[in-house]
């Protein structure tokens, strides 16, 4: 037995000699540096894991819409046991609170999780504006390694430009009614200020009839509208409707809707229309009974300013009318004058051509001349423009002078008589304008409500003579208006003098012509 237990000895010491070396001592059975066997680690350890995140864009939407910008960091590698990171926004042109909700927290990957996102809420307005940004700042890495420490979120805003109009196409007020203010107004709001500017039109004429401080307006960041202030100005001038028309441009920072950038003001009148000027009553078809039949109470005569008139009452025009002679200046004349050019009506404000010097009465202004309805305006024609009458008027040897079976024209350098039209209500419109003729320049046809309201009902040619003389030399019982039929663009209103009736005539029909002015009042 004692062999055997010499060799088991020897044995072990020769294998403690080999492991030794040269005097090592090797630690868990593995020598410096390694597997001797070239294994490597066999998965003892690894590299620090990296983790990156990109910038991200995200468009807003309308208040109501939950958006949320999502926000994803990935790993190099995954991590064989938890790593953390934090992260925290941080106001840029993007505000907490306004723009975006403050966010921050930690993020954990567990081992082998290589990728996680959180999420950031997105507050949508519906403001016009620039595109906002806002950052992502990472920090506290806890097992790996930030790849970055910021990263940027972009807001894209949505809202398209504003648009820019008035509140309302037309505004009613009187000249009593002090300041007034009419409302400019955006489509939504902008984040910045928008400016414009406000032109001005109309009839109406500025620091007469109304003021207006400034044309220039800012409507403030973050607001939708803004009050444009106008002042009427009254006067003791018996007038007719007038208009101010305001008008939206160069806007900046808005664009201007094109179908409300205009705004028109009326300005009614204090004008009145005359009543019938019947001063009689009511007498088995006529009207010269001195007090009312019975059954036939309330009549024209008990009412109006003809209403107990007494002595020189009828001096300034039968019944209840009101007149004043003008010269060819637009002077005022006595009510005696025998050669005049106009007669304004007190009453309404109105102007009349009328012939009522005897000198006057002749060639070109001619009462007992004719003419043809013709307006080439489409906003005021209905649809029809009347009658264009080529080489109706024909010139004489040095075309000084055009005339035609019911008209004549003085030859005008200018082009403001288109001789081709020939005898149209158009062309001695132009006539009187280019003579300034009793001082005006805006001649035109009188509305039907004019015609009657200047005329006497329940007498023949229903017009005072001492007044209107020129009425017993028309060549037609009807005089023309501006009044287009509504429902028949082949016929205008008429006023027949000697029924004093309203009617309709034929734009084609040669028809006598009475010329007014003063701002159109609507029928």
């Amino acid at each position: 037995m004692a062999p055997k237990h010499r060799f088991l000895v020897s044995s072990l010491l020769a294998l403690s000699l080999v492991g030794c070396g040269d005097g090592e001592v090797f630690q868990n059975g593995q020598p410096p540096g390694g597997d001797p066997t070239g294994g490597g680690d066999g998965g003892g350890s690894q590299t620090t894991p990296v983790a990156t995140a990109q910038s991200v864009s995200v468009t807003e939407l309308t208040p109501n819409d939950a958006v949320q910008a999502e926000i994803v960091v990935t790993l190099s590698e995954a991590p064989d046991s938890t790593v953390s990171l934090n992260y925290a926004t941080a106001n840029g042109t993007a505000l907490a609170a306004e723009h975006y909700r403050s966010t921050s927290g930690a993020l954990e990957f567990v081992a082998g999780q290589s990728s996680k996102s959180f999420s950031i809420p997105i507050i949508s307005n519906n403001y016009y504006g620039s595109d906002k940004s806002f950052s992502v700042n990472f920090s506290g890495a806890s097992g790996l390694e930030l790849g970055v420490t910021s990263i940027e979120v972009t807001i894209k805003n949505n809202d398209a430009i504003p648009s820019l109009q008035f509140s309302q196409p037309q505004f009613r007020t009187s000249e009593q009614a002090g300041e007034i203010e009419v409302l400019a107004r955006l489509s939504h709001a902008s984040e910045t200020p928008i400016s414009f500017a406000v032109s001005l039109a109309g009839t109406a004429t500025r620091d007469s009839d109304y003021t207006i401080n400034e044309q220039t307006f800012t409507i403030p960041a973050f607001t939708t509208q803004i009050e444009v202030p106008l002042t009427m100005l009254s006067d003791n001038l018996k007038e007719g409707g007038e208009t101010i028309i305001l008008g939206l441009n160069n806007a900046d920072g808005a664009s201007i809707n094109a179908s409300r950038s205009i705004l028109t003001v009326m300005i009614s009148g204090d004008a009145v229309l005359a009543d019938s000027g019947f001063v009689g009553y009511y007498n088995a078809g006529t009207y010269n009974a001195t007090t009312p039949e019975a059954g036939y109470e309330n009549q024209d005569a008990d009412y109006g300013r003809d209403t107990g008139a007494e002595g020189t009452f009828h001096d300034d025009g039968q019944g209840n009318l009101n007149f004043t002679k003008l010269d060819f200046n637009g002077n005022a004349l006595p009510r005696t004058a025998t050669a005049f050019e106009c007669v304004r009506d007190n009453l309404s404000g109105t102007v009349y051509a009328v012939w009522g010097s005897p000198t006057y009465i002749e060639g070109w202004n001619n009462p007992a001349n004719l003419y043809r309805w013709y307006n080439s305006d489409p906003a005021n024609n209905a649809g029809n423009a009347g009658t264009y009458s080529p080489n109706e008027l024909e010139p004489n040897a040095d075309e000084t002078y055009y005339t035609a079976a019911t008209c004549e024209f003085p030859g005008i350098e200018g082009g403001e008589i288109d001789y081709e039209a020939g005898c149209t209500s158009e062309n001695y419109l132009n006539y009187l304008n280019v003579l300034g003729y009793c001082g005006f320049s805006d001649w035109r046809l009188p509305t039907v409500n004019e015609a009657q309201s200047s005329s006497l009902f329940g007498q023949m040619l229903s017009y005072d003579v001492n007044y209107f003389p020129d009425v017993a030399q028309f060549s037609s019982d009807k005089i023309m208006t501006s009044s287009p039929a509504a429902d028949n663009s082949g016929a205008a209103w008429c006023w027949d003098i000697q029924n004093s009736r309203r009617m309709l005539c034929n734009k084609n029909d040669y028809i006598s012509i009475r010329a007014a002015r003063n701002p159109a009042v609507s029928d």
